[in-house]
C-alpha cells in the first residue's frame, strides 16, 4: 500500500505494562519488517509511548518518545498519531494532543508491504501485553476534531467507515477467536488486509467494543 506525505495510526489498548521492548501497538513496514522502514505508534512495557515515520531512504521522522505519562493503569485509552510533512508527528491519548516531533519532516513515507499489530514482524522479542482493539491506519492526517470525534465515536462504537476516503485497514478484533489461520484477523476496509494470528493471540470479550485482540507479551 503507497503512502505520501501524510498518515495516521489509531487504536485503543489496555495493559498492566510488561512484555518486550517497545512492542507496536501497530506498524506498517516492507517485506522484511525492517524496523528503519517502517512507520509505527508503540507502547514501552512501563508504559510511555513512542511513534514515528520512515522515509524511502529509511530516516526516521516525527519521531516521538513521550513517558511524562504512563499507560501501565490497565484501563483503556485510545492513542493516535498523526503525521503530514508540514506539521510533523502529533501524538494524541483520549483525545488530547500530548506531544509534537518535527525533526527530519519527509514528503516520502515508506509504502507498506507488511502490517504488524501487539508486536514486531521479524521476532518475538517485542510482543505487547494486554489488549489492543479497533486498529486503525489512514493515508492522511488527522486534524485534532477529527482525533477528537474518532476517540468520543469508539467509545461505544467504531466510526473508520467515516474516513473511507482514506481508510487503508481497520481491524476490529471482533473474531470468536483465533487459531493461526491465514485471514482470519479481519480487515474491514476494503482493502482486505486480512492476518493471521501468532504465538498464541486470541480474542477476549474483554474489548473496548465487542471483542478485543488478547496479546501476551511474546506476539508478533
Amino acid at each position: 500500500m503507497g503512502f505520501s506525505n501524510e498518515v495516521t495510526i489509531a487504536c485503543w489498548f489496555k495493559s498492566p505494562g510488561g512484555g518486550g521492548t517497545y512492542p507496536r501497538l501497530v506498524e506498517f513496514s516492507d517485506a522484511a519488517g525492517s524496523s528503519s522502514q517502517s512507520t509505527a505508534l508503540c507502547y514501552d512495557n512501563d508504559g510511555s509511548l513512542r511513534a514515528w515515520v520512515s522515509s524511502e531512504s529509511g530516516i526516521r521522522g516525527g519521531e516521538i518518545d513521550f513517558s511524562s505519562t504512563l499507560y501501565n493503569d490497565n484501563q483503556w485509552h485510545h492513542a493516535v498519531y498523526t503525521y503530514g510533512s508540514t506539521n510533523g508527528g502529533n501524538l494524541y491519548v483520549d483525545g488530547a494532543l500530548k506531544a509534537t516531533a518535527t525533526n527530519n519532516l519527509t514528503s516520502d513515507i515508506h509504502d507498506a508491504e507488511t502490517f504488524v499489530i501487539g508486536g514486531y514482524y521479524p521476532n518475538n522479542g517485542h510482543g505487547f501485553r494486554g489488549l489492543i482493539d479497533e486498529a486503525m491506519v489512514l493515508s492522511r492526517e488527522l486534524t485534532a476534531t477529527e482525533v477528537s470525534e474518532l476517540h468520543q465515536s469508539t467509545r461505544t462504537s467504531c466510526s473508520g467507515d467515516c474516513y473511507l476516503d482514506s481508510l487503508i485497514g481497520q481491524w476490529d478484533m471482533d473474531e470468536s477467536a483465533w487459531n493461526g489461520t491465514s485471514g482470519e484477523v479481519e480487515d474491514a476496509s476494503p482493502n482486505n488486509l486480512n492476518g493471521m494470528a501468532l504465538n498464541g493471540a486470541t480474542t477476549t470479550t474483554d474489548g473496548k467494543v465487542c471483542r478485543a485482540g488478547e496479546f501476551h507479551g511474546i506476539n508478533c
